[in-house]
C-alpha cells in the first residue's frame, strides 16, 4: 500500500537535505522532490507546495539543468492561484512556465500549460462567484 504519512515525513526530510552542494544528490533529490509534487498535485494539495517548489528552484539552480522550471513555474502557479488567491501573480508564474517551455521548444508541454492555465482559471472564477 501506499504509506501516505511515511512519504510525508521522508519528503519533509528531503526538503531540509537540499542545502546540500553535492551534485549527485542534488540530482536525486531533484527526482524525489519532483515525485512528492506530483503526488500533491493528484491530490490538489495546493497548500504544501511551496517548500517544494523553492526546494527545486534551488537544486535546478545547482545543477544548472533547467529542464523542469515550467513544470515548477506551473505547480507554483497553482499553489498561488488556488492557496494564495493571487489571481495576478498566477497569471504571470503560468506565462512564464508557458515562454520557458517555449524556449525548451517543447511544444507538447507548452500546450499543456496552456491547458492548465485556462482550466486552473476557470476552476478558481467559479470558486469565487
Amino acid at each position: 500500500g501506499y504509506h501516505h504519512e511515511l512519504f510525508w515525513m521522508l519528503s519533509k526530510k528531503l526538503i531540509r537535505e537540499t542545502n546540500s552542494s553535492d551534485l549527485e544528490t542534488a540530482y536525486m533529490l531533484k527526482r524525489t522532490v519532483l515525485d512528492s509534487l506530483a503526488v500533491q498535485w493528484m491530490e490538489k494539495s495546493y497548500s504544501t507546495f511551496e517548500p517544494y517548489v523553492k526546494a527545486m528552484n534551488r537544486l535546478m539552480i545547482l545543477s544548472q539543468d533547467f529542464q523542469n522550471k515550467p513544470i515548477v513555474d506551473m505547480l507554483e502557479a497553482m499553489c498561488t492561484l488556488f492557496h494564495k488567491r493571487d489571481k495576478e501573480k498566477a497569471i504571470r508564474l503560468y506565462d512564464r512556465a508557458i515562454i520557458c517551455a517555449q524556449a525548451f521548444g517543447d511544444q507538447v508541454l507548452e500546450a499543456r500549460i496552456l491547458g492548465e492555465k485556462e482550466k486552473d482559471l476557470k476552476t478558481f472564477e467559479e470558486m469565487e462567484s
